[in-house]
């Protein structure tokens, strides 16, 4: 009888150690496949910005990039990243490229759920390499049929009284033409410029010109998307390699370049790169 029971005991304990197993090989799938992907978190981040007049001090940035919005990703997902965008009040919101993976019609709900946003300085975008392989021209059109202003090698201008905080939108760097000194002619070499651009390591690119450039706003890797523990991203884009993520200097200056980890995926699968809101508040250095 206590043979028996002892049996029994040890078949349940197998069967419990075996079921924990499984349990815990579903959690370790569905964690990067079903949480991570679908609930972005805020990154706050205050910069000081060498030359920004004294009535700009406290401008709030939201920047947003890579929403890969197709059929797949759920409203549920867009409405709540739109909700916490809202309470965060920005000044003006930044939209660094990659709206659509492969249709541009895709750009259609995705303006729509943005457009919700209307923060007082507007809504500025730029195109990313998959907005190009989409069909950039179409992309284009669409924007022009919302507020939200698509900037190819153009600036805006923000203005408080007699002060100014241009933003100069770039073509993509993969597959357009980017041309910053174009850009910014017409531009005060000393006026402080924040510099919109979907590939991070185009900032590399700036460094011998001669104009204030205190900040570049970059997407496009992802963040790596996957980033191991004491090994970081194993696979990073091309022109996503040098500044990969966060606020990094740009080298041999004291410019600064932030490259966000995204919205959205090319694959459903984030794991210690959570989808990124990058909220920006901006002080005069």
């Amino acid at each position: 009888m206590i043979c028996w029971q002892r049996n029994v005991m040890k078949t349940n304990r197998r069967t419990f150690i075996k079921w924990l197993g499984r349990l815990g090989g579903l959690a370790a799938l569905g964690y990067p496949t079903l949480f991570e992907p679908n609930f972005p978190t805020i990154t706050r981040t205050t910069l000081q910005i060498p030359g920004l007049g004294s009535l700009f001090n406290g401008t709030k940035i939201v920047f947003l990039c890579d929403f890969h919005y197709s059929k797949l990703v759920l409203d549920r997902f867009l409405s709540r990243t739109i909700s916490m965008i809202r309470d965060l009040k920005p000044d003006v919101i930044l939209l660094g490229g990659d709206y659509v993976n492969e249709d541009p019609l895709d750009a259609v709900p995705l303006l729509a759920h943005l457009s919700k946003l209307q923060p007082p300085a507007g809504i500025y975008g730029v195109l990313g390499n998959h907005d190009y392989w989409a069909g950039a021209d179409q992309i284009i059109k669409i924007f022009h049929q919302s507020p939200i202003r698509m900037l190819v090698n153009e600036t805006i201008t923000l203005r408080k009284a007699d002060q100014r905080l241009v933003i100069a939108g770039l073509d993509d760097a993969y597959h357009g033409s980017p041309n910053l000194e174009k850009t910014l002619s017409g531009i005060a070499k000393e006026q402080p410029v924040i510099v919109l651009v979907h590939e991070p390591d185009y900032a590399d690119k700036t460094v011998t010109a001669n104009r204030t450039l205190p900040l570049q706003l970059s997407g496009h890797s992802h963040g790596g998307q996957v980033c191991l523990p004491l090994i970081g991203p194993p696979v990073l884009p091309p022109m996503g390699r040098i500044y990969p993520a966060g606020l990094q200097k740009i080298k041999d200056t004291e410019r600064l370049v932030y490259t966000s980890r995204g919205i959205g995926n090319l694959m459903p699968i984030r794991f210690n790169c959570r989808p990124e809101i990058s909220y920006l508040e901006l002080q005069a250095g």
